[in-house]
């Protein structure tokens, strides 16, 4: 399988503190990868030695297969990116920010591009308004329209769901599955763990400068030994009180109308079951998954 981005033993230095040790990272073509790791991790100083905004105390990165000291122009163009908050000229319209970067990009049928990523982003009927009357996440959107519009072969997007409502991070999501539909590669950085375990093929959690784990999200979950169980029952203050009278106690995590929240083993189960109906309590449905939150706090606090 061809790798879009390999990293090999790259480590950045800023005087004695090591922001990035040794890494190693690969990301395959046409998948979305998540990036995980908690604040100071080493996250944007990996994905800014990607795009060549500072250079790696040492190491090697390739991009396409070629290594980015070597061919950095010819990488850089094939790659559209969000680093931390966009920032454009304010007392322009959207429509003259991306009308200039377009020019800068040398970007082909650049009226046509334009029209694209407003209708994709959501902001078509709003792109002649200045940028200073924006809210935050219209200019996350127009962050995003910039980062598509010479249609990269590389989406990298550091933290892209930051002022978006819960209607915008649905409508980002579909876009994000759309871009890897038309088989594109996407990067994204992202605290919003819900997020990246619907959406990412693969994914690398880093920790103190390291990826500590690496792999596909569906092969990585699965490995875990508990689970994440919800119950749906008819009186779950009852059927609390009747799991608080056996050895079940320590799996049970929460309660809520209607619900009993467990993490467990799957062996538990049955014998939960057994014990919720055993005190005539019916049991209205079952669902177990294995969270992708879960695992992040058991992978960081094995790192520690």
């Amino acid at each position: 399988m061809e790798h879009v981005i390999a990293l090999q033993n790259v480590t950045k230095k800023f005087g004695t503190f090591t922001a990035v040790d040794d890494m190693q990272l690969l990301v395959n073509r046409a998948e979305v990868f998540g990036f995980l790791g908690p604040n100071g991790a080493g996250k944007s100083t990996t994905l800014r030695m990607m795009l060549s905004l500072i250079q790696p105390s040492s190491g090697h990165i390739e991009l396409f297969g070629k290594d980015l000291r070597q061919h950095r122009s010819d990488i850089l163009r094939r790659i559209g990116c969000i680093i931390e908050k966009p920032d454009f000229y304010r007392y322009l319209s959207g429509l003259d920010n991306l009308r200039i970067f377009g020019a800068l990009s040398q970007t082909r049928d650049l009226r046509q591009r334009i029209d694209y990523v407003l209708e994709l982003t959501g902001l078509k009927g709003r792109e002649k308004d200045k940028v200073a009357a924006y809210s935050h996440g219209m200019k996350q959107r127009l962050g995003l329209a910039q980062a598509l519009l010479h249609d990269p072969e590389l989406v990298i997007l550091d933290e892209p769901t930051t002022g978006l409502d819960p209607q915008g991070i649905i409508e980002l999501r579909q876009l994000i599955l759309q871009l890897r539909q038309e088989g594109k590669t996407v990067l994204l950085s992202s605290h919003i763990l819900s997020e990246i375990e619907l959406i990412a093929d693969s994914m690398a959690i880093i920790y103190k400068g390291k990826a500590v784990v690496q792999g596909k999200v569906s092969e990585l979950l699965s490995a875990q030994e508990n689970l994440n169980v919800r119950v749906e029952v008819a009186d779950a203050e009852h059927a609390a009180a009747v799991v608080r009278s056996t050895r079940l106690a320590e799996i049970l995590r929460g309660t809520a109308p209607g619900v009993l929240d467990f993490h467990c083993r799957r062996e538990d189960i049955p014998e939960l079951l057994a014990a919720l109906c055993g005190h005539g309590l019916p049991v209205y449905g079952v669902r177990a998954t294995r969270g992708l939150e879960d695992y992040f706090l058991r992978i960081t606090e094995q790192s520690q």
